[in-house]
């Protein structure tokens, strides 16, 4: 049983008070002995109910794992308490409740850390993807807490690692960090001004790929969105051009014709980034003979050999 410490006498012979610790539940019996002797178990003691408050839950990936729960009213035993999560697509934000009550995803693995105050569970893996603003249900004894603001809970947003490369044609390309889902309609990727699509789940949670269209240029920012959740600062840069061969010019100057790969493609918002400069001074007329692969550009009166630059959208031969 439990012992109710510090007792003290209120009325000799009539009354005593004793001091005991938290729990949860009623019809417990009392016993009371003096010296040899107690009374019978005809007396009952019943813990007063405690409202089932949740204040905050902490996060994890859209692979799940554990979390921390803190309120207060939990009671201190982990088998008594059922954890649900319920999908942010079934609250009602202006009431704060769950529209549908078939809804909802376990907890498991309930255990107190801090009688009445804190627990831990297993989140399962991400709820329709990810996303935020999601509902912790905690019951106890018939009782459960407000759905409210303070109850939310969130997956960690989208985090990338590394993209592979790709040149200005386009192509598909692999996308590796943390927390991307599983569900591939929930992903979405834009590259600077140029869209993914396609999106394909190579590793649930950690590893997508998607088709990027054709493009130029460095330091595009990376956007990711899964269920509305974006990621932090992340760039890609499409392959830089390669230079292979350059035809040549008589020395009154002419046109000259560059082969080599990511060059980029005809259209004006690719074909305008081209620069080429030729010991300091511009080829100029750039014209695209075969997209990302051959460029013509008409070159001034010179004699020799010189460097040639070319840059596309700011990227360089490498």
């Amino acid at each position: 049983g439990t012992v109710c410490s510090e007792v003290s006498v209120n009325i000799p012979g009539e009354q005593i008070e004793c001091s005991i610790g938290g729990g949860t539940g009623g019809d417990i019996p009392v016993l009371v002995a003096v010296g040899n002797q107690q009374a019978g178990y005809d007396q009952f003691f019943y813990w007063n109910a405690t409202a089932i408050v949740v204040n905050r839950a902490t996060s994890v990936t859209s692979a799940g794992g554990i979390i921390t729960v803190i309120g207060s009213g939990f009671g201190s035993n982990s088998s008594a308490l059922s954890v649900t999560i319920i999908n942010s697509n079934n609250i009602n934000v202006n009431t704060n409740t769950n529209t549908n009550t078939n809804i909802g995803t376990p907890c498991t693995q309930v255990s107190i850390l801090s009688a009445s105050e804190s627990f831990t569970c297993v989140a399962p893996a991400s709820l329709s993807g990810a996303g935020a603003r999601h509902r912790i249900r905690v019951a106890f004894e018939g009782r459960d807490n407000a759905l409210d603001q303070n109850s939310a809970f969130s997956y960690l947003a989208p985090r990338i690692s590394s993209i592979s490369s790709v040149g200005t044609p386009g192509g598909r390309i692999t996308i590796t960090g943390s927390s991307f889902s599983a569900n591939a309609s929930s992903i979405s990727v834009m590259i600077g001004p140029y869209r993914c699509d396609s999106v394909s789940i190579i590793t649930p949670h950690t590893v997508i790929s998607c088709m990027l269209v054709s493009g130029v240029g460095r330091h595009h920012a990376v956007i990711m969105r899964v269920l509305g959740q974006a990621n932090s600062a992340f760039t890609f840069s499409y392959d830089p051009p390669i230079v292979q061969t350059v035809t040549s010019a008589p020395t009154s100057g002419g046109w000259i014709t560059i082969t080599g790969s990511n060059f980029g493609e005809s259209y004006s918002s690719q074909a305008s980034v081209i620069s080429i400069s030729i010991v300091g001074q511009t080829c100029m007329s750039v014209s695209m003979i075969m997209n990302h692969t051959q460029i013509s550009c008409m070159i001034n009166a010179g004699t020799g050999t010189s460097p040639l630059q070319l840059s596309v959208g700011t990227s360089t031969p490498s």
